[in-house]
């Protein structure tokens, strides 16, 4: 099962563009103690609504970010790396 998520994060940052994108919690600015009483009360009071998010928070990282995932983005990185490293050697100077 998944959890949900509480990020205190700017809106223009990663974290809380992959909360929205996910669905998968709330996201509030920092140094607003008002807005993080809201969503710490919305939290305990639409519990199901909550579940949901966190039910959408694990299928996004199964789908997205999935060793298999991960590991083939990996293996993609460095065979491009090793690629241009091997241009860079076979360059006339």
């Amino acid at each position: 099962s998944g959890r949900p998520v509480l990020a205190v994060a700017p809106p223009q940052s990663e974290i809380a563009r992959l909360v929205k994108s996910a669905g998968c919690g709330i996201c509030i600015e920092s140094g607003d103690p008002k807005d993080l009483a809201e969503a710490l009360h919305y939290s305990y009071t639409h519990r199901e609504e909550i579940d949901q998010m966190g039910l959408r928070g694990r299928a996004y990282l199964e789908e997205h970010f999935s060793r298999k995932i991960c590991t083939g983005e990996i293996v993609r990185i460095l065979s491009e790396t090793v690629g241009m490293e091997r241009e860079r050697m076979t360059k006339p100077s």
